[in-house]
């Protein structure tokens, strides 16, 4: 499955998605984006979200880098 494909499955039931599809999406976002310094901020957030082992904290986690998955399907052309 493409990464376009994946996020849009992500995106439409974010709430309920596993947390290793988020890790996934967001790890073929980073290289896309222009900035190393969120590039990095982002990688940094991923590794501290596998590191978690508590499920509440990790969904938390994972809700507050969903701006990051909308961000990469704004930019796609639109169908």
């Amino acid at each position: 499955m493409s990464l376009e494909d994946s996020a849009h499955r992500l995106a439409a039931d974010f709430d309920n998605a596993p947390v290793q599809d988020v890790l996934s999406v967001l790890d073929g976002v980073i290289p896309l984006l222009r900035s190393e310094p969120v590039a990095s901020y982002l990688q940094k957030k991923l590794d501290g979200l596998r590191g978690e082992t508590d499920e509440s904290a990790r969904r938390a986690k994972c809700a507050a880098l969903r701006p990051y998955v909308d961000w990469y399907l704004q930019g796609l052309p639109r169908e």
